[in-house]
């Protein structure tokens, strides 16, 4: 488990957060979700350019991320043992939660790409349909979080304390969801609890995540089936 690969794919997820973070850094600050198809039309407009910037700068971070995931997938599968249930379950949510964001990613790059020609209506329209597609996907992402945290706990491969801070990752980005039925307040797509404490978490759980991988996998710690916790 010390191949230094290995070790390569674990920081896949700290150069997944520097993306994103650069990302949204990069980004002109958006009109509300409740805004107005003209202000919505008139912030594409002014700012075509910038949006698509940041469309391909988040998608290099989805694909660090699938990097990471895939790392991850196989250290805590091989801690877990046998079929590695839970390590498993967490790797295929983590793969749609990446299809759920790309697909979010495609609609606001189209609202982006011809806004003048579309017109208000159906420029919002495109940016509605991609904050309602990121907010259905986070039951998704709420079973990431919560099958690597199970995982974490259980095999003891990792600290637990990181596993308790995935499951309580898992229930704020399960809140994402209420953006269906609000588009102001907490829960809309600008919210707090509808965005902001959900992505935080995201950020601050991949990347202590891949810290302490590329640390356990550089001191040469070997998964193994059964471990308790209290080995770790």
């Amino acid at each position: 488990m010390n191949d230094r690969y290995l070790r390569y794919g674990a920081m896949t997820g700290i150069i997944a957060v520097v993306l994103i973070i650069i990302g949204f850094a990069g980004q002109p600050k958006p009109p509300a979700p409740n805004a107005s198809p003209s202000e919505v039309l008139t912030y594409l407009v002014d700012h075509r350019d910038a949006v698509h910037v940041g469309e391909l700068i988040f998608s290099a971070g989805a694909f660090f991320f699938l990097w990471f995931i895939g790392t991850l997938r196989s250290a805590l599968g091989a801690a877990e043992g046998a079929q590695g249930r839970l390590a498993t379950t967490a790797y295929g949510a983590g793969l749609v939660s990446v299809g759920t964001l790309f697909v979010g990613f495609g609609l606001q790059a189209a609202a982006a790409l011809h806004p003048a020609d579309n017109g208000a209506d159906v420029t919002r329209a495109l940016i509605d349909a991609s904050a309602m597609v990121l907010a259905l996907g986070a039951p998704a992402l709420t079973v990431f979080f919560a099958a690597n945290g199970l995982a974490i706990i259980r095999s003891g491969y990792l600290a637990p304390w990181l596993g308790w801070l995935a499951l309580v990752t898992a229930v704020f980005n399960a809140l994402g969801v209420g953006n269906v039925f609000s588009d102001h307040g907490v829960f809309a797509s600008d919210g707090f609890l509808g965005f902001f404490a959900g992505l935080f978490l995201f950020l601050l759980w991949t990347l202590l995540a891949s810290i302490m991988l590329v640390r356990k996998i550089g001191e040469g710690g070997t998964p193994r089936s059964g471990t308790s916790t209290a080995a770790s």
